[in-house]
């Protein structure tokens, strides 16, 4: 019997790409400031107040990108009913909830 000794990156890498599927959503809306617009201010930092006139709006591109520019986010990315989400915090995302009906519902950094 042959026995395959496989290294460590290795099994790594593979585990990373196998996890790095899509929402289902509009990947622009959830895309890094870099791929989707102005660049954000330098510090990155997010100021989720900045953004509060968004709730009650239809949740759109142009919605998701002024309020990261207005929060100061270095990105942002709406969070829809269901979805599954990355848990870590980040001071530097701006996090929009939205409803089923496509209304953002609630504005906050994480």
């Amino acid at each position: 019997m042959r026995r395959y000794l496989i290294s460590s990156p290795l099994v790594a890498s593979l585990l990373l790409c196998a996890c790095g599927g899509g929402t289902g959503n509009d990947p622009a809306l959830e895309a890094p400031a870099s791929e989707v617009g102005a660049i954000a201010p330098a510090d990155g930092a997010c100021d989720d107040t900045k953004a509060a006139w968004a709730v009650g709006q239809t949740a759109d591109g142009d919605v998701l990108e002024r309020a990261r520019l207005d929060a100061g986010a270095e990105v942002a990315r709406f969070l829809r009913p269901g979805q599954a989400v990355t848990m870590e915090f980040s001071v530097r995302r701006l996090n929009l909830d939205v409803d089923t009906g496509n209304t953002v519902t609630g504005v906050r950094c994480g």
